[in-house]
């Protein structure tokens, strides 16, 4: 959605009687280089112009009486929850939530050992989802509930039913819920 349809965008979800938008947060280029370790942003994100473009449209969100999540994807420049919130603490803006998605979150990592030699060592599953959202602050709008089996080749994973993959969902509910989620 381009900027100049975002009022449409929120209209309609006023009508339907949402009170979140969620979002991604913009595809990476092919020539990102990786981040310096894992589950920070590239070093090449466009972090002001996206954090600018989250203001204007968290302004229109905000004044409608919504929130906008910005869902973490592995393909887009906000491919942790930990890339999120550093997008997110850059915009400023009370309406900008976080939808946090373990498996995108572990697939942004994927995505970069499969395209760089090593940019840094993978860290264990579990040990790397419970970093991830012990960086995140309160405003989780929501999680996904997925799993994911990794494996070798393109794109290195594959989702599946929560609990037949990788992720620890007991152990993420456990410490969703220790937040009050």
């Amino acid at each position: 959605v381009e900027f100049e349809q975002f009022p449409f965008v929120v209209d309609c979800a006023k009508r339907l009687g949402a009170s979140d938008i969620s979002i991604f947060s913009w595809l990476k280029t092919a020539t990102a280089r990786p981040p310096k370790a894992a589950g920070h942003a590239s070093p090449d994100a466009p972090h002001e112009e996206i954090a600018a473009l989250l203001r204007r449209l968290g302004d229109l969100a905000g004044t409608a009486g919504l929130t906008l999540s910005v869902e973490v994807g592995y393909q887009c420049w906000a491919d942790s929850g930990q890339a999120v919130w550093r997008l997110l603490e850059a915009a400023r803006h009370p309406a900008l939530q976080i939808a946090w998605d373990p498996c995108n979150s572990w697939s942004g990592l994927i995505w970069w050992s499969r395209r760089n030699p090593a940019p840094f060592p993978l860290p264990h599953i579990g040990d790397y989802l419970a970093l991830d959202l012990a960086a995140l602050p309160d405003r989780i709008s929501a999680v996904h509930l997925r799993d994911m089996i990794p494996f070798e080749g393109d794109p290195g994973w594959a989702y599946v039913l929560p609990g037949h993959g990788a992720i620890d969902w007991p152990d993420l509910m456990a410490r969703l819920r220790a937040r009050g989620y």
